[in-house]
This record gives C-alpha cells, sequence and structure tokens, in this order.
C-alpha cells in the first residue's frame, strides 16, 4: 500500500449481477463492457454502458449498476495509490462516468494481465500488479474518451498529416 498505484481487486463476470451500492464503493473502479449490455445509475441519471464502453467509478459515489440485454459481460478491476487521484486528474479522467474506448482490448489485455499475476505465486506480484495498473492507466489515457471519436490515440491520427509534413518541412517556413 506504500506504492503509488496498487491493485485490490480484478475479476470478470460472464453475467454480471445487479450492483447496488448505497455508499459506493472504497477504492476507484474500472469495469469494461464486452458483451450485452447494462446501466450506470447515478445520482437520480441513467447512463447505457455496452461494449467497447467502460465504468470508470470514482470511491464513496453511490451507484447501481445493472444488465438490460443478457448476458451482459464485464471484466472489473480495483485499485488504489496515493498517487492515483493526482494521475486520474492529469490524464483528463477528472470525473466518473462512461467512456469510450478505442481499443478495448488493450485495456480488457491489461486487466486479465494483472489477474494472472495476481491469481499467481510470484513473490513480487504486488509491485507487478502495480505496474500493471500504472500501464492500465496509459492506456486509458490513451485509448478512452468521453466521446466516441475523442481519444488521445484519434486525435494523434487525424492530425498525423500536418505532424509528417511539419517534420518534412521544418528546415523551411511552413
Amino acid at each position: 500500500r506504500k506504492l503509488p498505484f496498487y491493485l485490490i481487486g480484478v475479476g470478470c463476470w460472464y453475467y454480471q449481477e445487479h450492483i447496488i451500492r448505497k455508499d459506493g464503493y472504497p477504492n476507484f473502479q474500472w469495469i469494461q463492457c464486452h458483451g450485452g449490455e447494462g446501466e450506470l445509475l447515478i445520482d437520480g441519471k441513467t447512463y447505457p454502458v455496452k461494449p467497447q464502453q467502460g465504468m470508470f467509478l470514482y470511491p464513496d459515489i453511490p451507484h447501481e449498476y445493472y444488465a438490460i440485454k443478457e448476458p451482459w459481460e464485464v471484466d472489473w478491476i480495483t485499485f488504489g495509490g496515493h498517487q492515483l487521484e493526482y494521475l486520474i486528474k492529469t490524464i483528463g479522467m477528472d470525473s466518473l462516468g462512461i467512456y469510450f474506448v478505442a481499443n478495448a482490448e488493450i485495456i480488457l489485455s491489461k486487466m486479465r494481465k494483472a489477474l494472472n499475476i495476481a491469481l499467481s505465486e510470484n513473490t513480487l506480484k504486488g509491485v507487478e500488479c502495480s505496474t500493471v495498473v500504472y500501464e492500465l492507466l496509459m492506456d486509458l489515457f490513451k485509448f478512452a474518451s468521453r466521446n466516441n471519436d475523442d481519444s488521445i490515440e484519434q486525435q494523434y491520427i487525424r492530425l498525423q498529416p500536418v505532424f509528417d509534413f511539419i517534420e518534412k518541412s521544418y528546415d523551411r517556413i511552413i
């Protein structure tokens, strides 16, 4: 728990049950949908959750989520750390809610990597899981966005021709 980021829990549900947390959950959570559909209820507002989307939940915020198209398949990960809140705000995930994920497979692979490490007999699994949490957060920075077409990666792809032109023309006035 002295690490800047650490894994608290990780898993997957192929039939996500109805969850009601009147007092919230004590840690940050990322819940990635990869099959079926669900809804997230926060402050009386309902948000659809579909494949290629994830729920980012802050600690101690009352919420509820449930399936609306079964089976609702999700992977989940919870994490903490004394540098976590600063990093989360720095990478632009400064509010809880639904995020679109441009490369959901990458996010899911990190979550499953954390699960495999957590289940291993490795004596340094806490340190390795800390690394995976950081990698996951960096991937969320690159691939997750509030809008379907606005991830950092997609912005970079749109700007790539401009970057290429500048690189080829840096020695002259543009």
